[in-house]
């Protein structure tokens, strides 16, 4: 049977579970006017305030898990308005939501869009629009799986000592090949900052890494010739 190594900056840790992300963006439609008379608008920017200070307070029904933590909310970008004086008919948030293996994406928009409905009904001017932007479940792979076991019996080989075990809280393409393309996924890969400035891999590592996986490849063949 066919399967995968995510080589993501772990410290050598063997990942078997992660997050799922999901990113949306929020528009807010207002009325243009003179911010001298303010009262002849609608402020789109503070419409969103409205919306987002709902955003940031969701909570949600799940599971704890035993690698990951609660969900995770963040406010990533605002843009709104065109000019100071004038009242901002149009505002657009992006948010990014990290969930769990008990939460899925439509929890998450069914949560969303019930705020939206609340702050309509409670402001017939309130004017919002829901767009997902990227929408992918979360990974997680048993511990008995043979490539956990190959990666938890090569590492511990190499580093004389038995790897740590867990999850992450970022996404990574493990959770795309597992879920999707139905090949068993684990994440494992070297120390190190993703998305520094100054990316970088130690050689001492990058040597061990490549002795565990070699070593995992040959447990995984010889495996299969048993069966």
């Amino acid at each position: 049977m066919e399967s995968c190594v995510v080589s993501e900056p772990t410290g050598l840790k063997v990942v078997m579970a992660h997050k799922g992300n999901c990113w949306f963006r929020l528009q807010t439609k207002g009325k243009a006017a003179h911010a001298s008379f303010p009262e002849k608008g609608i402020n789109a920017i503070l419409m969103m305030m409205k919306l987002l200070d709902r955003i940031k307070g969701l909570s949600f029904d799940y599971e704890p898990h035993q690698f990951l933590g609660p969900p995770t909310i963040n406010i990533g970008t605002i843009r709104g308005g065109v000019k100071i004086n004038v009242v901002p008919a149009f505002c657009s948030a992006e948010v990014d939501i990290r969930i769990p293996p008990s939460l899925t994406s439509e929890n998450v928009i069914e949560k969303i869009l019930e705020n939206i409905e609340a702050l309509k009904r409670e402001d017939p001017s309130f004017k919002a629009d829901f767009e997902p932007l990227s929408l992918n479940p979360p990974f997680e792979i048993s511990e008995k799986e043979d490539l956990v076991q190959a990666l938890i019996d090569a590492s511990s080989f190499v580093l004389g000592k038995m790897p740590e075990v867990g999850g992450i809280s970022f996404f990574t393409e493990a959770a795309i090949i597992n879920n999707e393309a139905k090949v068993p996924c684990v994440v494992f890969g070297p120390t190190g900052e993703p998305h520094a400035l100054n990316e970088n891999v130690s050689v001492e590592e990058l040597e061990k890494i490549t002795k565990i996986l070699a070593l995992t490849a040959i447990k995984k063949i010889s495996k299969r010739k048993e069966l």
